[in-house]
């Protein structure tokens, strides 16, 4: 179920993210942070289960020095694992029932880029 992914990628963050924002809006989200790739979170899950992919930020001066490579690297491979990420657009967004077929992906994919400081 979309619950269900959500709930894998949320626990997955939380076990090795630095900081984990949680929005207060209309729509509820969580965006963690892994520090030492970028000061700035990579992704967004929503409680209605989007991914945003948070590309823009990433070449901002104040994400870090890693954080260009690193976003780089990320969206490499979320096409890999066969994400339709929409180009075009800064913040691209996935509906729900994409983020949920690919949660195991999604999981593995922040555990092995974002688990482990270089």
């Amino acid at each position: 179920t979309q619950a269900a992914a959500i709930e894998r990628v949320l626990e997955a963050s939380e076990r090795i993210a630095d900081d984990m924002g949680y929005g207060r809006g209309k729509k509820g989200s969580f965006s963690p942070k892994f520090l030492w790739a970028s000061r700035k979170s990579f992704f967004t899950v929503r409680t209605n289960g989007d991914l945003v992919v948070n590309l823009k930020w990433h070449g901002q001066p104040d994400a870090g020095e890693r954080a260009a490579s690193n976003r780089d690297e990320f969206l490499r491979r979320l096409q890999a694992a066969g994400f339709n990420i929409p180009e075009g657009t800064d913040y691209p967004s996935l509906e729900a029932t994409a983020c949920a077929a690919n949660a195991g992906a999604l999981v593995t994919i922040v555990q092995d880029l974002f688990g482990h400081r270089p």
